[in-house]
């Protein structure tokens, strides 16, 4: 299990990627400040620019503590010129970034967290020419060599009825940022297998499902368990539903096979489970049903080696990390010449992705039967070929 603390290597990666931030917000800066207008976004424009690398650190590392310690080392830049604003806004924006962030779970957390740590960093660099004015751009102008001239025009925009646009527009190009880092690292990081996108595999919560547990009857009139699983199981048969969750597919199952079969129930939420199990009894077929819950990197399934005649994995594949390992394990638990029903919702998964988990399939010994129709699905039968 990978620690939650911070370890030499993270710490390395974080002044190095952090490094590189500073390089691009200077550079970012000094082009934008060419002009009078440019400095009012020279701060919006950098954090843009730096979504991409914060992304990658805090993707990286998923640490607490990752946007401080990027936070301190970006305050160095206020240390040693002397800003005493700048230093004490980044500080303040790490803190927040931290507070927003959590536990680095979730991406749209991280990418508010940064949101709030490009605002706070703003309002450390503006805050001065906002409330000493005129007064502040002398002393800071006369060292960059601006004219008086130049100064008095900056003054004219430094006024409080700016400073809540400037700091919004931060917090909007940091946003921004953010998500186009995201789909750099997808595309680039992830697929590579540099960084492991932990926020792309997330199983749909049991508290969610019993919220939809009342109106499962629309769900019935597109997808019936009965008319899918009809031709497939049949009384006596020992069968597995991955990923039951609250027994939409499981219960139905249960009936078809009778008291002389079985129905392993595998699912990574205990919540999910005890549902199932309340409406198994409520329904009468809970001597059928086996319960089982897996953990997050293996179904578990040895106990089972060669024992299932039918499989159903019912759209649960997309959020598991590794699909090989999965119709691996699968494949270990079924009998030879076993069939595999594989669906996958069509709104949720692109075709490339459901071909590309057949591969895998067929990569672990399966073939494919034929494609199943299933209204929202993309489906397909597999057998597991014979020893």
């Amino acid at each position: 299990m990978k620690s939650k603390r911070m370890n030499v290597k993270d710490l390395i990666f974080i002044g190095i990627l952090s490094t590189v931030a500073i390089v691009c917000y200077a550079v970012a800066v000094i082009i934008s400040c060419t002009t009078v207008i440019g400095l009012f976004f020279s701060t919006a424009a950098a954090f843009a620019v730096m979504g991409t690398i914060y992304m990658l650190i805090a993707l990286k590392v998923h640490k607490r503590g990752t946007f401080f310690l990027c936070a301190a080392l970006m305050s160095l830049v206020g240390v040693f010129g002397g800003r005493i604003f700048t230093t004490v806004g980044c500080i303040a924006g790490g803190l927040l970034a931290e507070l927003i962030a959590g536990q680095y779970k979730k991406f749209s957390r991280i990418a508010a967290a940064y949101a709030g740590y490009a605002v706070a960093v703003a309002a450390g660099i503006y805050m001065p020419g906002f409330l000493i004015g005129t007064n502040y751009l002398l002393s800071r102008g006369a060292e960059r060599g601006m004219t008086a001239e130049t100064i008095h025009l900056y003054d004219r925009y430094f006024n409080m009825n700016y400073l809540l646009p400037i700091l919004l527009m931060n917090a909007v190009t940091a946003l921004l940022g953010a998500y186009i880092g995201k789909l750099i690292l997808n595309k680039h990081f992830v697929k590579a297998g540099m960084i492991e996108d932990k926020q792309q595999y997330k199983v749909f919560p049991w508290w969610k499902a019993r919220l939809f547990s009342g109106i499962l009857f629309i769900r019935r009139k597109r997808q019936n368990p009965e008319i899918i699983l009809k031709d497939l199981i049949n009384p006596d048969m020992v069968v597995a539903d991955i990923g039951s969750g609250m027994g939409y597919f499981t219960i139905p199952m249960a009936q078809m096979v009778g008291v002389g079969g079985k129905v392993v129930a595998v699912d990574l939420q205990k919540e999910m489970l005890q549902s199932l199990e309340k409406r198994a009894a409520k329904e009468n077929c809970e001597k059928q049903i086996i319960l089982h819950n897996c953990s997050q990197n293996s179904l578990e399934l040895e106990q089972w080696e060669n024992q299932l005649s039918f499989v159903l994995l019912f759209a649960v594949a997309h959020e598991v990390p590794d699909r090989n390992h999965l119709f691996q394990e699968i494949n270990s638990a079924m009998k030879a010449g076993g069939q595999l029903l594989f669906a996958e919702p069509t709104g949720h998964v692109k075709q490339a992705c459901f071909d590309e988990s057949i591969r895998y399939a067929c990569e672990n010994g399966f073939v494919v039967v034929k494609n199943q129709e299933i209204k929202l699905s993309r489906a397909v039968l597999l057998r597991k070929v014979n020893e």
